[in-house]
């Protein structure tokens, strides 16, 4: 999972995968970002499956401006689900880093 900040919080999952190893093409991936006392950090976000892929790429943004601060914990909580059934959780640790290109 690749986080980064302009003005918004891009999200790029990729090699997304059931439990019996097949790509996850269809259905509903939901991300969100969470402080360390769990509370959430802006709105949800639904990732669209990127077309034309077989290696389960999705990519989704965060339309609004977030405080992600350098140094801090946050948690990001992605869950996708297919014909009704949830197929896939998975809650990722991560920081907050400052990049100059």
């Amino acid at each position: 999972l690749l986080l980064s900040l302009v003005s918004s919080v891009l999200f790029y999952l990729r090699d997304a995968r059931d439990a019996a190893g097949t790509y996850i093409e269809s259905g509903t991936v939901v991300a969100q970002v969470k402080n360390a006392a769990g509370a959430s950090i802006g709105s949800q976000v639904v990732l669209s499956f990127v077309a034309g892929s077989t290696t389960g790429k999705w990519q989704g943004v965060m339309e609004e401006d977030v405080a992600i601060v350098a140094g801090t914990a946050y948690v990001v909580v992605i869950d996708i689900t297919a014909s009704g059934d949830r197929v896939g959780h998975v809650e990722l640790e991560t920081f907050g880093a400052t990049r100059r290109r």
